[in-house]
């Protein structure tokens, strides 16, 4: 299944302008969590833009977002290589 992204657009504008819908939007979280450690590495208590290494994770993101086309909901699916600040 491929997104209409189109009619996703028309979609999200209507529901968000409080316009007559035939059912709200709807979002599928598909494998959401990933491990921040894998990423991103401190220098001397210091987190640095050069530190965050989204490589090791594509492979991952690759599959989720093909998962996320087949499932076929309303969602804008976006992936970022940092999800938080490693302990």
């Amino acid at each position: 299944m491929s997104h209409n992204w189109n009619e996703l657009v028309r979609r999200h504008s209507a529901f968000w302008n409080c316009a007559p819908v035939d059912r709200p939007l709807i979002g599928v979280i598909y494998k959401a969590y990933q491990d921040t450690e894998l990423v991103a590495q401190l220098a001397d208590d210091e987190l640095l833009p050069d530190r965050v290494d989204p490589r090791p994770l594509l492979s991952v993101y690759d599959e989720i977002a093909q998962a996320r086309e087949s499932i076929g909901d309303d969602m804008l699916a976006t992936a970022e290589p940092l999800l938080g600040i490693p302990c």
